[in-house]
């Protein structure tokens, strides 16, 4: 069935119509794809993109908000030749709909105006540190004021990382005065570099003019990202997780978090208030950093907000990160609440968690949960499907681990209440 509200499939690489020059195809490591926001898109949309019929692709809308455009990267079988690409979406109740399709031909040939390749400027040695992103909240690529560069050029710019899997996303800058002397600085956000933890990310960019006529495309660039190991203070701590309303809610929800420095050091925790740390319920904790150099950690608030964490060792040095504290959402049929924490580093430890509540419905006994895809299991069950028991309030905590960084869909539903079915989505980050 062709949904009529679903747009078609964007190809920023397209030289014309919806050719491809395989030259594009071999700087950025494939065939970048763009899904448009739909008209009638909702939370728990699963969306499906297929290549030559073949499903290359899978994404659970949890967030409608800033979920689009939806950005991947088409690796195999794109060679010279006519290629079709379509997608589908599925809705909550298993209604599914179909784009239109479209044809790419890939061509051979290449342009002759090729423009230098970016630049990654916190890059030391071809390498970005984890201490460097988490700083800059990111990291810069530079584009340095090409030859032929005017006013309203398009310039299209592709990231492709490289880790535990392969992530692409591309963005688009319009060229204004100011491009044309000081060219173009574009931050790179930590989201997208934390996926797949320690790896590659290439980057170049192509050109247009402001009638869409292809211009050219740069040279590629790339930079290693990982922990350079220089023992400085860092902290990592999860976002999302819900203030502490026991009386609505039978649970403590927390964001927990890792410091990491020089084995054995001492390091006093401060944390504003009224967030605390658990168990002390104080706001200044003292402690030393393990043999790993790690000390684990977590918070719980009473309101919801953002709280920064401040850490200091013996030498007076410092380090602050904030922790966000959120609400609950509605969840759909008989799954009244849910709340999520995100963003947990990749050691297998520190939990992402989920808290929720369902109606008061004496038939609803247990939450299935169904991790839909990566490495992570759920804590205590060392599996990516469980059912967890409801406490007598009807509300359950579930904790999800994982030693890969990557984005997690998850999958939340009530066996004993159909179409109560929810998806969420956490991170786990390299730190």
């Amino acid at each position: 069935m062709i949904f009529d509200d679903l747009f078609l499939p964007v190809l920023p690489q397209a030289f014309s119509e919806n050719e491809i020059l395989l030259s594009d195809i071999e700087l950025g490591g494939g065939v970048f794809v763009g899904i448009t926001e739909y008209q009638r898109v909702n939370n728990s949309d699963e969306i499906e993109v297929y290549w030559d019929g073949i499903k290359v692709f899978e994404y659970y809308i949890t967030i409608v908000e800033g979920a689009f455009p939806l950005s991947l990267i088409i690796k195999t079988n794109v060679g010279l030749g006519k290629h079709e690409l379509y997608y589908t979406v599925t809705d909550i109740a298993k209604n599914k709909q179909k784009s239109q399709e479209i044809v790419v031909t890939v061509i051979d040939g290449d342009v002759d105006d090729n423009y230098p390749a970016p630049i990654f400027t916190d890059a030391v040695n071809d390498i970005i540190s984890w201490s460097s992103i988490k700083e800059n909240k990111g990291t810069h690529l530079y584009i340095a004021p090409y030859k032929d560069i005017t006013l309203g050029d398009i310039v299209t710019i592709f990231l492709t990382k490289k880790g535990a899997s392969t992530y692409s996303k591309y963005s688009i800058v319009l060229i204004s005065d100011e491009n044309i002397s000081a060219g173009i600085n574009y931050v790179i956000d930590y989201e997208f570099l934390m996926s797949g933890g320690d790896g590659e990310i290439l980057a170049y960019y192509q050109v247009q003019n402001s009638k869409q006529i292809y211009k050219g495309h740069s040279k590629n660039s790339s930079a290693e990202i990982k922990n350079t190991n220089d023992q400085e203070l860092s902290i990592t701590v999860t976002q999302g997780a819900a203030n502490t309303d026991y009386a609505a809610i039978n649970l403590y929800p927390f964001n927990y978090g890792v410091i990491r420095g020089q084995a054995g050091e001492s390091v006093t925790l401060a944390v504003s208030e009224p967030t605390l740390f658990s168990p002390s319920g104080l706001s200044v904790i003292n402690d030393k950093l393990d043999e790993e150099g790690l000390l684990y950690f977590k918070i719980y608030s009473t309101s919801q907000g953002v709280s920064e964490i401040t850490a200091y060792n013996n030498s007076t040095k410092s380090v602050s990160e904030e922790s966000v504290f959120g609400p609950y959402s509605k969840g759909n049929g008989k799954l009244k609440s849910i709340n999520y924490s995100t963003l947990a580093p990749d050691n297998g430890v520190t939990p992402c968690s989920i808290y929720l509540k369902t109606d008061n419905d004496a038939a609803i006994t247990k939450v299935r949960v169904r991790l839909l895809n990566g490495s992570a299991v759920i804590s205590g069950y060392g599996t990516s499907t469980a059912d967890i028991l409801l406490n007598p309030d009807f509300s359950a905590e579930i904790d999800i681990v994982n030693k890969v960084s990557e984005i997690v869909n998850i999958e939340l539903s009530l066996p004993e209440a159909s179409g109560s079915i929810t998806y969420v989505s956490c991170s786990f980050v390299a730190y």
